[in-house]
């Protein structure tokens, strides 16, 4: 965050709230670990504080890589899938259907024997759910 005022400050809150004068100072970047909104405004000397400025940054799961690749085999195969956003759970459906969090919930790899469709998600806390994958 920035402003162009010699000597302004800049006071912020991530956590719901408009900020005042006790609220943090800005300093340096702002970790956002979760969905959030951010409010700031800047206080310099002798002048008016300046208007509210809100930035929403939306944090989305990565979408879960589903291995072995979709392709046609001649034996069983061991399907796994994983997610780079950690804590993530992993929901699937294997009749080409939409994955939600009201489907099956993967906690270990399955043992696919017949013809399927693997559709998965990643949904977290404070997160957008991810693209789905398959």
């Amino acid at each position: 965050m920035t402003d162009a005022t010699p000597g302004a400050v800049i006071h912020y809150l991530i956590t719901g709230g408009t900020p005042t004068a006790s609220s943090p100072v800005y300093s340096s970047p702002v970790a956002i670990k979760l969905t959030r909104t951010v409010i700031a405004y800047a206080v310099a000397p002798g002048m008016t504080d300046s208007a509210y400025t809100t930035a929403t940054y939306t944090l989305m799961c990565s979408t879960p890589v589903v291995t072995p690749v979709s392709g046609t085999y001649s034996k069983t195969q061991t399907v796994t899938m994983s997610t780079a956003t950690p804590n993530a759970t992993i929901f699937f459906t294997t009749d080409n259907t939409v994955p939600s969090a009201n489907t099956k919930k993967y906690t270990t790899p399955l043992t696919v024997s017949t013809t399927s469709h693997i559709n998965v998600i990643a949904i977290q806390t404070g997160f957008s759910s991810s693209a789905t994958g398959e």
